[in-house]
């Protein structure tokens, strides 16, 4: 375990806890779970960015763009509703 400082008030707390011992502010505590939801979902946007501009660039959409940037934005989203709902399951956890 690593010490962090507060979001509030700056003191040393432990970086497993989810309020400071010393103010009692809630201090942004991301899981892995939360993490990968997020990071996923960014790759999948990204590149869903990516098949959007070379249509962009190629001068109009056929099936060999939108075939993969349809799905890739959709798992993107999902991801990212997925890391929504995972804090707000974990916020209302109590210790």
């Amino acid at each position: 375990m690593a010490l962090v400082s507060c979001r509030e008030c700056g003191k040393k707390i432990s970086d497993s806890t989810n309020t400071c011992p010393q103010c009692g502010a809630k201090q942004r505590v991301l899981s892995k779970s939360q993490v990968a939801y997020l990071a996923w979902g960014i790759v999948f946007i990204v590149f869903a960015s990516f098949f959007n501009y070379v249509g962009i660039v190629e001068g109009g959409y056929d099936a060999s763009v939108l075939a993969p940037m349809i799905p890739l934005y959709v798992i993107g989203i999902v991801l990212l509703i997925l890391f929504n709902n995972s804090k707000k399951k974990s916020a209302t956890k109590v210790n």
